[in-house]
Parts: C-alpha cells; sequence; structure tokens
C-alpha cells in the first residue's frame, strides 16, 4: 500500500493506493468524505452518511484526481458534487 498527502484549496487530503492481483484500489479521504475507484459502491456509502463519488477506469491517485465523476450518492449530491465534474473538483467540494 502506498500513501500520499493531497493539497487541494488549500485543504489537505490522503491518497492511497492499494495493489490487487488484477487491478488496484485507488482512494482518497478528507474529512470524512471519499474520492474512490469504481471498486467502491458510492450509494452503498449513504448508509454510513460519507459523502461519496466514484471514478471508473483508474490505476493511481493522479488518475482518480484527473477522472470524470461517474456516480455520486445523496450526501455527496448535497456538497454540490455530480457525475461529470473532474475528480480534482469533486475532492474541492467534498
Amino acid at each position: 500500500m502506498t500513501q500520499e498527502k493531497i493539497h487541494i484549496d488549500g485543504q489537505e487530503a490522503d491518497g492511497y493506493l492499494i495493489p490487487l492481483p488484477s487491478c488496484n484500489l485507488v482512494f482518497i479521504t478528507k474529512g470524512n468524505s471519499l474520492l474512490a475507484c469504481g471498486a467502491v459502491d458510492a450509494m452503498a456509502m449513504d448508509k454510513f452518511n460519507v459523502p461519496t463519488a466514484t471514478i471508473s477506469g483508474v490505476a493511481t491517485v493522479d488518475d482518480l484526481l484527473n477522472g470524470e465523476v461517474k456516480a455520486v450518492n445523496k450526501a455527496a449530491e448535497a456538497l454540490g458534487v455530480a457525475p461529470g465534474l473532474s475528480g480534482r473538483d469533486a475532492l474541492a467540494k467534498l
């Protein structure tokens, strides 16, 4: 597993990459929010009131930041996150 600090609009987040046999599990946490690869079910995270947005087809934290949001849960929508945003823009809102 690798971890890196990410700075977005003066805020700090933590990026993680966990290599698995056939893919990487990639996600970024910021406070109680989550920006993650498509392996994470954003809607399931509503059960825990964790604002979550997901981006498919990523292999690195940089891919996550530069990718396009595909799914968001209700908690993330309430913060202004929507499909089509870049990962970087979504993370700034989360």
